[in-house]
C-alpha cells in the first residue's frame, strides 16, 4: 500500500484481494494494519465451517485439519500438490485452520475488537464452492460491506473462472469504486 501511495501521491489507495488474498486483505483492514480508501474482495470470505452447507461443511473442516497437519510434516504447505496455489507458510495455514474451526481472528487481534474500516465491495460468484455466498456475506457483515454475487463467467471453477473473462467483474469494480471514491475526488 505504501508503494502504491509513493507511486501515485494524492490518489486514494484501494486494496484488492482474491481468495486467500481477499481474506488477508480484509484482515489487514479490519485490524488497522493498513489504511485504504476502499477494499474489494473477490471470492473471499469468512472461512468458518458454519458458512458452508451439507457435505461441504465437513469438507472445509477436514481441509483445515489436513493442511494444518501437512505444515507440521513439511514445515510449510506444498500448495501446488493440493491445488492450493504455490507453497504456503505454515503459520498462515495454521491460522487459516483456526478461523475454519472458530470463525474468529484472535490470532491477529489478540482477542481485541476488529475496528479498522474501509468501504468494502465483496464479490462472489454463483456456484463457487470454495467461497460460498454465506462466507462472503459473513466477512462483508464484519465491515458493513456491500455484497455482489455475479454469474459464473465461463467454464471451470467459478472461484477463478472470472479471471479468464474479467469484463463483468472489472465493470462492477470500476462502477463501485467510482461511487466509493467520489467524495475523495471532491
Amino acid at each position: 500500500v505504501e508503494r502504491a501511495r509513493d507511486a501515485a501521491p494524492g490518489l486514494p489507495a484501494v486494496l484488492i484481494g482474491h481468495s486467500l488474498g481477499a481474506h488477508i486483505s480484509a484482515l489487514a483492514v479490519l485490524t488497522g494494519t493498513v489504511d485504504v480508501a476502499a477494499l474489494v474482495t473477490l471470492a473471499g470470505g469468512n472461512i468458518h465451517y458454519a458458512n458452508w452447507d451439507g457435505a461441504s461443511r465437513l469438507g472445509i473442516r477436514l481441509t483445515g485439519w489436513l493442511f494444518s497437519g501437512l505444515t507440521r510434516l513439511f514445515g510449510y504447505l506444498p500448495g501446488r500438490r493440493f491445488g492450493f496455489g504455490g507453497p504456503q507458510a505454515a503459520t498462515l495455514i495454521r491460522e487459516w485452520a483456526q478461523v475454519i474451526r472458530g470463525g474468529r481472528y484472535d490470532h491477529a487481534t489478540g482477542g481485541h475488537a476488529l475496528n479498522g474500516r474501509a468501504p468494502l465491495l465483496a464479490i462472489g460468484f454463483e456456484g463457487d464452492r470454495l467461497a460460498p455466498r454465506k462466507s462472503i456475506a459473513q466477512l462483508a457483515a464484519m465491515m458493513d460491506g456491500r455484497v455482489e454475487i455475479l454469474p459464473a463467467d465461463g467454464p471451470g471453477n467459478p472461484h477463478s473462472a472470472w479471471a479468464r473473462n474479467p469484463d463483468r467483474t472489472v465493470e462492477l469494480i470500476d462502477g463501485a469504486l467510482r461511487e466509493i471514491l467520489k467524495p475523495c475526488a471532491a
